[in-house]
C-alpha cells in the first residue's frame, strides 16, 4: 500500500516529466524556422567598343631572303597568329587591317632603314582552306631589267615580291597620268631557277579569272576622286590564284612610281565606292561581346632583303561596330 506521502511524490514526478517534454518540443520548433527574402539587381551597361589583341608583338629570327615564314623561324612563344577578342559591350561588325610601308625603294639601296617588315605581312582566316593574302603590299618601279621585252611607249616596270616568287609588272606612263593607264603582269614567277614571264609584247589574257596566256593585261579605272587608278587582279594563271586590288597614284611622272597590292586593308584608296575593287573585310559576321577570332599571320621575306634586324614594322587591327555612337 502506498502511503499519502508517497502518492504525492509519484504524482509530482509524473508532472515534471510532462513539463520536460513540452519544453523540449518548443525548443525544436524554434531552431527549424528559416526566413528568405530576395533582392532585385538592376544594371545598365554603356555601349563601348573595345578589342584586346594578343600577343603584343610577333618576332621572326634568322629567316633567309626568299622565304615564307614558318614555326622554325619564330621567336619563343610565337604562334604565327593573333587573337582578337571583343572585350567591349557591343557587337563588332567588321574587322580589317592595315600595315606600315616603306617610303622609298628599299631594294638595292644598301640601307637597312629603308626596309619595313610591315610590307611583308600576309594574313588568312583561321579556317580550313583559307588563303594567305598581303594586307597591303607596296612596290616601286626599278631601273632597267635588260631581260624584259617591253611594249612600246614610255613604260616603267617592277616586281610583286612574294618570298621566292617575283612577278614582273609593267605600266604605261606615257602621258604622266596613270589612273586609267594600261598595266601588264606576268603569270610565271621569277626565282633562282626560272626566269619567269619576261615578254610583255605577246598576247596577254584578262586581269582576272583563268587564262591560258603567260601574262595578264588591262587598264586602271579612275577612282571617284580621279586621284587613283584601281583594278582587280588575280595573280597567276588560274582563277584560284591570289586576288588583289591594285592601286596607283594618278600622277606617275618621274622615277618614283609606286603601286600597291592590297586585300585586307579597307582603309586603302578605292576601298569603297568602286565596283572595280576587290573588297573584303577580314570578318563580316558579328563578333559578340566576350567572343574572339584568330588571324593567322606569316611574313614573306623577298629576295634582296638586307641582313640584320630590320626596323620595327606595324600591323594595325581595326574593329568597327556599325550603328554604335562614339
Amino acid at each position: 500500500m502506498v502511503s499519502g506521502d508517497n502518492r504525492f511524490r509519484l504524482v509530482l514526478t509524473l508532472n515534471l516529466v510532462i513539463v520536460f517534454f513540452i519544453l523540449r518540443s518548443v525548443t525544436v520548433q524554434a531552431a527549424n524556422v528559416t526566413k528568405v527574402d530576395t533582392l532585385a539587381i538592376y544594371v545598365n551597361v554603356t555601349e563601348l567598343t573595345m578589342v584586346d589583341i594578343n600577343p603584343a608583338n610577333l618576332t621572326w629570327i634568322n629567316i633567309p631572303p626568299g622565304t615564307e615564314s614558318n614555326s622554325s623561324y619564330t621567336a619563343s612563344g610565337n604562334k604565327e597568329a593573333i587573337q582578337i577578342e571583343n572585350i567591349g559591350s557591343t557587337n563588332i561588325t567588321n574587322i580589317w587591317f592595315n600595315v606600315s610601308q616603306p617610303s622609298v625603294m628599299p631594294f638595292g639601296s644598301g640601307d637597312i632603314n629603308n626596309y619595313d617588315p610591315g610590307n611583308f605581312i600576309v594574313i588568312r582566316r583561321n579556317t580550313t582552306g583559307a588563303k594567305f593574302y598581303f594586307v597591303d603590299r607596296k612596290e616601286f618601279n626599278e631601273s632597267e631589267l635588260i631581260y624584259l621585252t617591253l611594249p612600246g611607249g614610255e613604260v616603267v616596270h617592277g616586281r610583286l615580291r612574294s618570298a621566292n616568287h617575283e612577278y614582273f609588272w609593267v605600266m604605261n606612263v606615257t602621258d604622266g597620268t596613270c589612273n586609267d593607264t594600261e598595266f601588264w603582269i606576268g603569270n610565271s614567277p621569277h626565282n633562282q631557277t626560272d626566269t619567269g614571264t619576261v615578254d610583255f609584247t605577246q598576247a596577254c589574257g584578262s586581269l582576272t579569272g583563268t587564262v591560258t596566256e603567260d601574262c595578264r593585261t588591262g587598264n586602271f579605272v579612275p577612282s571617284s576622286d580621279n586621284q587613283w587608278g584601281i583594278l582587280n587582279l588575280t595573280v597567276g594563271s588560274s582563277a584560284s590564284g591570289e586576288n588583289y586590288t591594285v592601286i596607283t597614284p594618278m600622277n606617275c611622272t618621274g622615277n618614283n612610281v609606286t603601286i600597291r597590292f592590297w586585300h585586307w586593308n579597307m582603309d586603302a584608296p578605292g576601298s569603297s565606292g568602286s565596283s572595280n575593287a576587290f573588297q573584303e573585310y577580314f570578318r563580316t559576321t558579328p563578333l559578340v561581346p566576350g567572343a574572339k577570332d584568330i588571324a593567322n599571320v606569316k611574313i614573306r621575306v623577298p629576295y634582296g632583303t638586307i641582313a640584320g634586324t630590320l626596323p620595327t614594322g606595324y600591323l594595325t587591327v581595326i574593329a568597327q561596330a556599325v550603328g554604335v555612337s562614339a
